[in-house]
């Protein structure tokens, strides 16, 4: 007991030694010898091979003890993987929660901006559109056509389209009746049907006209004119002479 006494006191010295000495099993011999004198001094019947013995068993328990301590706990790495996943997960759902959010304000920011700018412009885009539609009937004598344009009211006109080049008896006409409605113009076509030509935003302070239906490009005043009459030649050339 009085050996293992003496064992007990100076366990940690003899880990420094062993560690850092050159030869430890040398140096754990040269202990024991030391703390055998010792307990034999003191009137301690010990052996050797027995202090030896023990202290060997306390550097074991010692170095055991160290690495265990040290030693990192079971599946603590997969603990730090799983809260970094976790937290890319929810930074993720964050940013696509983000970008969703601004997505869906888009339109609705685009249709404030278009209902504004018809607000303040749409009038005198209109008054423009009448304008050019009267150059471009004009301009159909060229083509041996001839043309009228006729408002009702503000927000009313029709444009009338007749071919000169056949006799009389077999005369074609068409016209159109452009009502402005709102963000969009309703455009009726005798013989033609019914299409619809919206407003859109080309700019923070331009508007232009675009055929949805069509999926045709945005226009200013005089392609407009130029689209709405076109239309109606079109018509006019496809029926038959002997109609």
């Amino acid at each position: 007991m009085g050996a293992l006494q003496a064992c007990n006191c100076d366990t940690s010295n003899a880990w420094i030694d062993v560690v850092g000495g050159l030869s430890p099993i040398r140096k754990l011999s040269t202990w024991a010898g030391r703390h055998a004198s010792r307990t034999n001094k003191l009137g301690i019947q010990s052996d050797r091979s027995f202090v030896y013995a023990t202290v060997l068993g306390c550097f074991r328990a010692h170095v055991i003890n160290c690495a265990m301590t040290s030693r990192p706990l079971i599946g603590s790495d997969r603990s730090v993987k799983s809260e970094k996943e976790l937290s890319e997960f929810i930074e993720r759902r964050k940013e696509q929660r983000k970008r969703a959010k601004a997505s869906s304000a888009e339109p609705w920011q685009q249709s404030l901006k278009l209902a504004t700018l018809i607000k303040s412009q749409g009038t005198s885009f209109w008054g423009r559109l009448l304008e050019k539609l009267e150059s471009t009937v004009s301009a159909l004598h060229e083509i041996d056509f001839t043309g009228s344009v006729s408002p009702f009211g503000e927000d009313i006109v029709r444009v009338s389209v007749n071919n000169r080049s056949l006799a009389p008896i077999h005369s074609c006409h068409s016209w159109t009746d452009l009502v402005r409605d709102g963000d969009r113009i309703r455009c009726s076509v005798l013989n033609g049907g019914i299409y619809y030509l919206d407003f859109v935003a080309i700019s923070d302070a331009e508007l232009a006209l675009q055929d949805i239906q069509q999926n045709g490009d945005s226009m200013d005043e005089e392609k407009t004119a130029v689209y709405v009459i076109e239309r109606m030649v079109n018509i006019i050339e496809r029926v038959p002479v002997d109609s």
